[in-house]
Order: C-alpha cells, then structure tokens, then sequence
C-alpha cells in the first residue's frame, strides 16, 4: 500500500499482510503511528477512516504497550529462567506503569504523550495495565513458581558436595565453559548445547 507523501514521514509505505510476518505487533504498530496522518488522509471520507480517528488513543496506547512487550519479553536464547526474570521484571514496571498514567505522566508511552492534549480520562488504560498484570499471573503462574536452583546461577561455586548434580563437577573443571560463563554469564553458558548434550549427556 503506497500513496504520496505529504507529511515528510520517515516511512513512505505501510506493511503488506504478506510482509508482516517478520515484524512483531509492536514494530507494526510503531510504523502505523509513524504514518497517521497519511493514514487518516488517504481513507479521508470513509467509514475505515472514520473508525481510525475514534480509536486514535487506544492505537497509539496499544503501540506502546505492545513495543514494551517486545523488549521485555521476546528475543532469542532464552532459557525459562531468563524468561521467569523478565516477567517477574515486567509485572514491576507495570505498577509503575499505571501509576504514572494515572497521574498523566506519560515517559513510558511516547506515542500517547504525542496525543496528551486530547486525552481527557485515562482510567480505562490504568484499569487495562492492572489486568494485564493480573492476567499474567495466571497465564504465566507455572513459571512464576519455578525455582531456580541457586548452582544454576553460578556453577563454578556451588558447593558439589551439597548438590547431587554430577554435571557441575565437570563444568567446574571445563575450561572453556568457565570462559563461556565469564563472557556471558549463566545464559551463555546453559544456550550451549555441547554443555549438556554432547560432552556430558547421562551424566547427571
């Protein structure tokens, strides 16, 4: 979808659906609000266009949101650790979140900000980041319960001798998985297949 550009925009086109699958919601929206004016003026007189307009706060509030949810929660070589830290990281920065826009404080929502002046009652965005939290909770309950063993964060100081984890007598003495542990932490380390498939399969 293409039109002339009127509005010195960044973007000069909106994504085709069969080009969407390598962006995220949040990228999409992002380039969506990026592009409103030319938006609003290329489906200037219908109804789409008029339906656009009404929900201009909801799309610019969802742009942000969903650009949060991007950074906090996707990315690749995650663990179920890393990903229990993120949530548990994530449902913080949501209190703090609704708080602010509760008292229309917008630093976390630079696309709402844009639109402040014409928002008169925030309360159905504080009340949906309250569910939001909520429903994390229950979506996410099993991880959120998970113990991470402390020798998972460290290996190299567990104490062997109070964890029946034979694989950690071995890493303890692996050279490259030390080196790999001190470049990127425990991530790093666990990611790497050989450390639990190839080297020390059926060891533990």
């Amino acid at each position: 979808m293409a039109w002339d550009i009127t509005n010195n925009e960044e973007f000069e086109k909106l994504v085709l659906h069969t080009e969407v699958r390598w962006l995220s919601k949040g990228n999409c929206l992002n380039r969506f609000v990026a592009l409103w004016d030319s938006v609003i003026s290329f489906f200037s007189g219908t109804e789409l266009g008029q339906k656009l307009v009404d929900a201009k706060s909801d799309i610019f509030y969802l742009s942000d949101i969903f650009d949060f949810l991007n950074k906090e929660l996707q990315g690749n070589n995650s663990t179920m650790f890393s990903c229990k830290e993120a949530i548990t990281t994530f449902k913080g920065k949501l209190k703090l979140f609704w708080l602010n826009l509760g008292r229309r404080e917008f630093a976390q929502f630079p696309s709402l900000a844009v639109i402040s002046t014409d928002l008169d009652d925030l309360a159905v965005y504080v009340d949906h980041l309250k569910q939001l939290h909520n429903d994390m909770d229950t979506r996410f309950s099993d991880l959120l319960q998970m113990t991470v063993p402390h020798w998972f964060v460290d290996p190299f100081i567990a104490d062997v001798s109070e964890v029946d984890v034979t694989l950690l007598i071995e890493l303890q003495n692996n050279t490259t998985a030390q080196a790999r542990f001190k470049r990127g932490g425990h991530q790093k380390l666990w990611m790497n297949q050989d450390v639990y498939n190839t080297q020390y399969s059926g060891k533990m």
